[in-house]
């Protein structure tokens, strides 16, 4: 079985916006507001010049949905070689068109 990991809970508003910078450039852009602890506002102000935050987060973001991305892919293909769910669902495709009228003619 593959679980997707749920996210941790966060604590304390911090205002997030993207901004354009030499690095990357996105043609659209949206605020959103999310709640950090504290201490890891703290850190993070203090590690990331102002006009990289967004870039920052944008990586670490991107990266961790490609994660759970191929997480999901190798779970799908865990289920597509499972032989005894494709012999039990092989069963059940004589229902396909049950209690449907061919409605093309």
């Amino acid at each position: 079985m593959c679980p997707l990991l749920p996210c941790p809970p966060f604590y304390g508003p911090l205002y997030i916006g993207y901004t354009i910078s030499s690095a990357i450039w996105w043609s659209n852009v949206s605020k959103i507001l999310i709640s950090l602890p504290d201490e890891l506002v703290r850190r993070f102000r203090m590690a990331f010049p102002a006009r990289q935050r967004s870039n920052v987060i944008a990586g670490l973001l991107r990266a961790e949905l490609e994660r759970r991305d191929e997480r999901l892919y190798e779970c799908a293909r865990e289920v597509e070689s499972d032989r005894a769910l494709s012999a039990e669902m092989s069963e059940w495709d004589v229902t396909v068109a049950d209690g449907l009228d061919d409605e093309s003619g």
